[in-house]
């Protein structure tokens, strides 16, 4: 079986299941709850926001909410 690592660069050597996704509860509860927009979230998921860290920073810094941000990562441990 191979991963989509395997398929883009040859290999699945040091990839770990939690590499450049994003827990999908955080991202519904931006929609549901604050009002962002699935493509304002998508417009953040750039090739170098490629952890939980770095998206949350994205997100805040093109559309503020930074209280609102921040509870929905802190929410599930990010």
């Amino acid at each position: 079986m191979k991963t989509i690592k395997m398929v883009h660069f040859g290999s699945s050597e040091g990839w770990k299941p939690t590499d450049d996704w994003f827990m999908l509860g955080i991202l519904n509860r931006l929609v549901s709850s604050y009002n962002f927009t699935p493509q304002q979230i998508f417009n953040c998921q750039t090739s170098d926001a490629n952890s939980h860290q770095k998206l949350k920073t994205r997100i805040i810094s093109n559309y503020g909410k930074e209280a609102n941000v921040k509870e929905a990562f802190d929410l599930f441990g990010f």
